[in-house]
């Protein structure tokens, strides 16, 4: 049998990428992951040691030398720059990722020099395969070092916000590793001397340390960390995964008792290979890590294969904890921040958690220091500390006004509190000291946009970014939405051809195809090629309800009821609560003859949806007196 090397996820989900160079090693070929690429990046980081400022253990015969790697939450994502063939590149850290990635258009733009993979060989995600290849760049900059001839996996999912790939395991574990996420740092730890008995989370001072055994590795070369997890009593094995959001398989949550009808639906997921698994919520009374409980939870379950883990601790888990990772002693040492410990709870642990007693928050950053203000803003933001993110954000503004990468980060901090006008500002002043970069354009053209504020600056800024980025661009498929909503049908249209041509393989080329079916549909823009986009969007994804939404109105356009009956049952039998499936649905079974279904139908969207008529009309589906029978207008209107 073929091996398969498992991928971290990009965006939504990850799991585990297994060992790549035990895979090459099983063909007989160089394991170049475990000798070249590691040796030449401690060399790397040695260089970098003779300039950090070592720590020293509690153990006297103990020395902790430390390099630290800033680290920039957007949203919920960690993101590091590399310099890749001389060009400074945003990489998701991705402690789910076994092995180095980037996306065919980042090996693109780089110019990296391809092969194909070992032969039989397979790269998997969360979701599905990916079309991999193997890439070589020529020069990579790790920590102020040159590093020559790198390889990365090449054949990534687009993971948006500018990321153009994910840096793995395979960098983070020619160390120790230090989380601390909630200041904006990862830092690679090097013992010296005898660490036996050393007290490695240094910062911990009084705070409780919880210790966390890590699982038995399943290799030599297995780098993953894994850890034992109680749900409402029942054990599991989950993975840490900075490229993650906590969440629990589906298999997990029924061996722990949680039914189906306890889970409310959520939106269909995606990761770093091709096809989608449904998703959902659930609450979940415990949680236990270690010595720590936490309780009252909600809590993310996935259908997709995550092979021999059943759960995801993600980087809302690292935001809430400082952790030191132990390899040698195959342990973590973590301290708990203080407030809430996984993304979907929204609410602080009570007194009666025994969550409460590692209470610790963290310390502040220097008032002095720009960048350190900037990370740990970015990451109080992305732990929905707003109040606290603004404070440190406006300090780091007041010390370095004209610095654009702060307007830029407080920009998506004003958007976040529907601060709209100080957000404008805020991405002006940074696109006067740079006004080149393309996410400060998106962004401002997104907010000139939101009310029709300045569309004709919109529409420049947009028009700026076709002409300056290019073709195989990630940043393409959000201008084409924005192009559409400024009545710019064609110029979104372009865009959407454009990213679909470039990335042939991508996950999201689904939700892609079926925004051009739907622009086509509403505006009656070549109803043929709708069909077909909306057809291929269903190809990649049939479970997806707005998919077979958007092809039964397409079949209505096109004056085929039947067809669009099914789509719409489709999509029905997908999500029984569907106001818009219903809508159309009623005008299809009128034109095919069933008046007393479509009346049904007619009936039913309304109920669910007062304001159905309204949005439909607004869309372009404002039902004529020659589409639907006069009889069904009369009795609609009864």
């Amino acid at each position: 049998m073929a091996p398969h090397i498992k991928l971290g996820r990009l965006g939504r989900i990850s799991r585990t990428l297994r060992d790549f160079a035990a895979a090459r090693a099983w063909y007989g070929r160089k394991p170049h992951v475990r000798g070249r690429l590691p040796g030449r990046v401690r060399a790397a980081v040695a260089a970098a040691l003779a300039l950090s400022t070592p720590l020293v253990a509690r153990a006297e015969r103990c020395r902790l030398e430390v390099v630290p790697m800033p680290v920039h939450m957007v949203h919920m994502r960690p993101i590091v720059t590399l310099g890749i063939n001389g060009i400074q590149v945003p990489l998701l850290l991705d402690t789910g990722a076994f092995f180095s990635v980037l996306t065919e258009a980042a090996a693109k733009q780089l110019q990296l020099k391809t092969r194909r993979m070992p032969h039989g060989m397979v790269v998997s995600g969360y979701t599905g395969d990916l079309e991999a290849r193997l890439g070589t760049a020529d020069k990579v900059e790790v920590l102020g070092v040159d590093v020559p001839n790198v390889e990365f996996i090449v054949g990534l999912n687009e993971p948006g916000d500018g990321v153009m790939g994910v840096l793995g395991r395979n960098f983070l574990r020619i160390a120790d590793n230090e989380f601390d996420l909630a200041h904006g740092v990862v830092r690679l730890a090097f013992p010296k001397g005898d660490c036996s008995d050393a007290d490695f989370p240094y910062w911990a001072g009084r705070t409780p340390v919880n210790v966390i055994p890590l699982l038995r590795q399943s290799s030599s070369n297995d780098t993953s960390l894994r850890v034992d997890v109680g749900i409402d009593g029942r054990e599991v094995r989950a993975e840490l995964d900075t490229g993650a959001i906590t969440s629990l398989s589906l298999n997990a949550a029924h061996r722990a008792g949680i039914a189906d009808a306890a889970m409310k639906p959520a939106s269909r997921i995606g990761g770093g290979g091709a096809g989608h698994a449904a998703s959902w919520t659930t609450g979940i009374a415990t949680v236990s890590i270690g010595g720590e409980t936490v309780r009252n939870n909600v809590m993310q379950v996935n259908d997709a294969d995550v092979g021999d883990f059943d759960m995801l601790l993600g980087v809302d888990y690292f935001l809430s904890h400082r952790m030191y990772v132990s390899r040698a002693e195959r342990k973590i040492y973590a301290t708990w921040n203080g407030g809430v410990v996984f993304a979907r709870n929204g609410i602080q642990a009570d007194d009666s958690s025994d969550e409460a007693r590692y209470g610790a928050a963290p310390a502040a950053p220097s008032a002095d220091d720009v960048d350190a203000l900037v990370r740990t803003g970015e990451a109080e933001l992305a732990r929905g500390q707003a109040d606290k993110a603004m404070v440190d954000l406006d300090r780091a503004v007041t010390l370095a006004p004209d610095n654009p990468a702060i307007h830029l980060a407080r920009a998506r901090l004003r958007v976040s509190r529907r601060d709209f006008a100080g957000a404008l500002a805020d991405v002006e002043e940074s696109l006067r000291s740079d006004p080149a970069n393309a996410l400060a354009l998106l962004l401002r053209a997104q907010l000139r946009a939101n009310g029709s504020v300045d569309r004709p600056g919109a529409l420049d800024d947009l028009r700026t970014l076709d002409a300056t980025l290019s073709p195989d661009s990630n940043l393409r498929a959000p201008m084409d939405g924005l192009q559409d909503s400024l009545d710019e049908p064609d110029a979104a249209l372009r865009q959407w051809r454009l990213w679909l041509s470039t990335h042939p393989h991508d996950a999201g080329r689904g939700a892609v195809l079926n925004s051009e079916c739907w622009l086509r549909v509403r505006r009656r823009l070549d109803l043929d090629r709708a069909l077909e986009a909306c057809k291929a969007a269903v190809d990649e994804d049939g479970d997806n309800v707005n998919y077979r939404d958007s092809l039964g109105w397409t079949y209505l356009r096109l004056g085929k009821p039947r067809q669009a009956v099914d789509s719409f049952d489709r999509a029905i039998a997908l999500r029984s609560r569907s106001p818009w499936s219903l809508f159309g649905r009623a005008q299809a079974k009128a034109l095919s003859g069933d008046a007393a279904g479509a009346r049904a139908d007619l009936a039913g969207a309304r109920d669910m949806d007062a304001h159905i008529d309204a949005e439909a009309a607004k869309a372009g589906f404002d039902p004529a007196p020659d589409v639907v029978p006069a009889a069904l207008a009369a009795s609609a209107a009864r």
